[in-house]
């Protein structure tokens, strides 16, 4: 269940001439009572902090289960929607790309199949970010700009 979720979290970020700076950067917290949750996905608190560069971007997420256990992971993603490793699950390779300039989809890969599609997009106003994953978790998650 972690792995999924952490999977999830961190393919939450990343085509050729993105931004190198986006609304999407900063510090989000997730909302429960707004977000269309998988049954799997129990967390007390979830925040992530999205951090671009030029030609990458950097997700890194803590979650705090239910038990009240933190886990905290990061992944840094090619923005030019190159096929790359990812680091925490074996054999997932990780690509993503721009499409606009506050909108980001990501694609998880393993032995070839399709495990995952997750877009991220970003409020007209800034304040809150939504991402919608498919595959192995069906979900929307609405997170809130930290302060």
């Amino acid at each position: 269940m972690h792995s999924t979720a952490l999977l999830f979290v961190v393919l939450t970020l990343v085509q050729g001439g993105s931004p190198t700076r986006s609304a999407l950067e900063g510090s989000w917290a997730a909302n429960f009572a707004k977000s269309r949750l998988h049954p799997s996905f129990q967390f007390q608190r979830v925040t992530l902090h999205i951090g671009l560069g030029p030609g990458t971007a950097t997700l890194t997420s803590e979650l705090v289960s239910q038990s009240g256990q933190t886990v905290r992971a990061a992944e840094t993603f090619r923005t030019d929607g190159t096929e790359t490793d990812g680091t925490l699950s074996p054999g997932v390779t990780l690509f993503a790309s721009w499409v606009g300039p506050d909108v980001l989809a990501t694609v998880a890969r393993k032995g070839g199949h399709t495990v995952g599609l997750i877009t991220y997009e970003i409020s007209a106003d800034g304040r809150t970010l939504t991402s919608r994953s498919s595959g192995t978790l069906e979900q929307v998650v609405v997170f809130d700009r930290n302060k």
